[in-house]
């Protein structure tokens, strides 16, 4: 079954929220899809639609009798609309939640839920179509109340933080305004409406449409040759499911690590991980913390100086770049940063146990 009625009805909400009576009129055989989306704004509604909004004084106005009974009474005189009996549940109004929203269009569209939020102006980040560490395709919904033609780009330019391609729903094929849909193409992003992307089955369950499912694996399918055309940086394409505690660093000399992944060993120097100083050629800070922390057998004393943090920053930023594993490898906890892979630098005569450790400076 199509949804219509509600992405229509989201496209028109400037904060996608209205009272339940309002979502349940409008929508019979669609609510029981659309409840659970829901969640409670705590306020209440002064007035709800009229079955007929064409007189001067719409919509009816919710008015309290003096037994208690609510009522919603139309304003026009004579009446145009006949007075509706209403419950207190009746004009609650009721707030798309973003979070269960979000959470239904992963499970249908089989993508791994976003901790992260693209913006504010109505784009926010749904979850993403993993494809290797680091890399996959993200998916993002707008809900920018309304398709009027005024609609800026202003609202889309925080898509740009992420890789491209990525893939963007929006209610409607009528939300996107001309200028919006020349921008979204100029900047690697698919635009899909979700009234095609996303049906419900007989027990209201979402489904992927087969449109959108084309679309997905287009998308996944131009992630995979970007990656084994331009690796940027990537040394180990590792799968989309790979955790920094699956990996271990060895120093097995001063400019040698071994690094090993659910069972597999591969050799990397300084210079496969971007830690060679260009003019000379020697190793950088990078690599020097990277061994200190070997040494450490995965911790080292967090340092006062703000230098050597900055080290410790960019250190991680290499280490993302050359693995994909975006959660940052070296925290700082207890006083000190803790690597979050396995790591020794056992190979080192320096690094062994009992041995002294070299200063890390």
């Amino acid at each position: 079954m199509r949804l219509t009625n509600f992405w229509e009805t989201l496209d028109q909400l400037a904060d996608t929220s209205l009272p339940e009576v309002d979502w349940r009129g409008g929508h019979q055989k669609e609510w029981p899809f659309i409840k659970p989306l829901l969640k409670a704004a705590g306020k209440t509604a002064s007035s709800i639609s009229c079955p007929s909004p064409s007189g001067p004084n719409c919509p009816r106005r919710v008015v309290e009798l003096d037994d208690g009974r609510l009522v919603a009474e139309c304003q026009d005189t004579p009446a145009v609309c006949k007075r509706l009996d209403l419950t207190a549940q009746c004009v609650a109004i009721s707030k798309l939640d973003r979070g269960k929203f979000a959470a239904m269009v992963c499970k249908a569209l089989d993508l791994a839920v976003s901790t992260k939020n693209a913006g504010t102006d109505g784009v926010f980040h749904v979850g993403d179509r993993q494809v290797a560490a680091g890399r996959g395709v993200p998916v993002f919904a707008l809900f920018q109340g309304g398709s009027q033609p005024e609609k800026s780009v202003v609202a889309l330019e925080a898509l740009e933080k992420f890789a491209s391609p990525r893939l963007l729903l929006v209610p409607t094929s009528q939300t996107l305004s001309s200028d919006q849909k020349t921008y979204l193409g100029r900047t690697g992003t698919t635009h899909m409406a979700f009234d095609d992307a996303i049906f419900c089955d007989d027990v209201h369950v979402a489904q992927a449409s087969p449109a959108i499912t084309q679309i997905l694996d287009r998308l996944v399918t131009e992630v995979s040759q970007t990656l084994q055309a331009t690796p940027a940086g990537l040394v180990w394409q590792m799968p989309a499911d790979a955790r920094w505690g699956d990996v271990k660093i060895a120093f097995i000399s001063d400019e040698v690590i071994n690094v090993t992944f659910r069972g597999e060993t591969r050799r990397f120097e300084p210079s496969h991980l971007g830690m060679t100083n260009a003019k000379n050629g020697k190793p950088t800070d990078q690599w020097t913390m990277l061994k200190a922390i070997a040494m450490g057998r995965g911790s080292i004393p967090f340092p006062a100086a703000a230098k050597i943090q900055k080290q410790k920053q960019s250190l991680s930023k290499k280490l993302t770049s050359a693995f994909g594993i975006q959660d940052d490898p070296i925290v700082a906890k207890a006083q000190a940063y803790q690597a979050g892979y396995v790591t020794n630098a056992d190979g080192l005569t320096q690094g062994k146990q009992g041995a002294s450790k070299t200063k890390f400076r």
